[in-house]
């Protein structure tokens, strides 16, 4: 369905089905008296209209994390209950399971992504001037008058075979069941279990750890999680490429970069490159691990971060081209292993 085939049901019948907790979000300086809308439509028809608009800003946080980036839409891809923007130097996965409505503010200059609480879980910004206009149409057709919408959360009729690619309507954590399943885990995206583990569904387990490392040959090594701010800066200085793969409640994103600059304070520890830019509560950081082959080799080793909760906060590993662990990684990683 075009974004000129959306259109909100009475606004009056709306609201008298619709949850006390749904109501609008004060943080948004939306008053309780701020008229808010049904979307005859769903999910599906709202993020193939989103892809309409190309290349976008994004961001995204939690209370530890958060996520500044530039993703091209275009591209996007629904399975099921999953939004996934696949691609080699950058890719992301969306859980719908974790939105519920989209707001936007009175001056219509950005899309924001809520959970059934009024949370902002994503937030969505023009890269430049010149996208004004297809913005404005875009945010005009999904949101009306009102600034706030819910859209159905089941796609049904002909909608459905819209899908690229089609696939059965499964929940989000059905669908990453398997990174088989309709090709899910062969288009550069993060995995099932980092997305588990980076939307704070699954929590460290470090017997779990263990045990699925022991089966594939490589080990866990614990280090102390005051050396991380040292070993990114080393990368930063070095320009090493690296794929590090973040997320927030209900997005997981992955970028191939280097990530040129790192800026360290009390409350801020700042990764960024030309397009990207990560921010970690150094406080946040409660364990971190060394997970690989234990040697410099063809597998390549990641660093992986968590919260005091088990919940990752961030994957680093190398951007090996050539499928060797790159010389200044295999110290590195050694260094912290010692």
């Amino acid at each position: 369905m075009s974004v000129t085939a959306l259109h909100a049901y009475d606004r009056g019948a709306a609201a008298a089905t619709r949850p006390a907790s749904n109501a609008p979000s004060a943080r948004h300086g939306r008053s309780a008296s701020t008229p808010a809308s049904r979307l005859n439509g769903h999910w599906l028809e709202f993020l193939f209209d989103l892809a309409l608009l190309g290349e976008v800003r994004l961001e995204s946080a939690t209370e530890s994390l958060r996520i500044e980036d530039r993703v091209d839409l275009s591209a996007l891809r629904i399975v099921g209950r999953v939004a996934t923007l696949p691609g080699e130097a950058r890719s992301l996965r969306l859980l719908l399971d974790r939105c519920h409505a989209i707001a936007t503010t009175t001056a219509r200059d950005c899309l924001i992504l809520e959970d059934n609480l009024g949370q902002p879980v994503l937030r969505l910004l023009p890269v430049n001037a010149r996208d004004t206009r297809l913005w404005q149409i875009v945010v005009g057709a999904t949101c009306g008058r009102a600034l706030r919408v819910t859209p159905a959360s089941a796609t049904t009729g002909s909608s459905a075979s819209a899908q690229r690619p089609t696939s059965s309507p499964e929940t989000a954590q059905a669908v990453h069941a398997t990174d088989a399943l309709d090709g899910i885990g062969d288009d550069g995206a993060p995995d099932f279990q980092d997305t588990a583990e980076l939307t704070g569904q699954v929590a460290l387990q470090l017997a779990r750890l263990r045990r699925e490392r022991a089966q594939l040959g490589r080990k866990v090594v614990a280090v102390d999680p005051a050396l991380i701010p040292h070993a990114l800066r080393a990368m930063s200085d070095e320009l090493l490429p690296l794929v590090v793969t973040t997320g927030s409640d209900a997005l997981a994103l992955r970028r191939r970069a280097i990530f040129h600059r790192f800026d360290l304070s009390a409350r801020s520890l700042r990764l960024a490159s030309d397009d990207t830019a990560i921010e970690i509560d150094p406080e946040a950081i409660d364990s971190a691990w060394v997970l690989g082959t234990g040697a410099c080799g063809r597998a390549g080793r990641q660093l992986r971060l968590y919260d005091g909760d088990g919940r990752a906060l961030a994957v680093i590993a190398a951007d090996a081209n050539n499928g060797d662990e790159p010389h200044f990684w295999c110290s590195l990683m050694n260094a912290l292993e010692a």
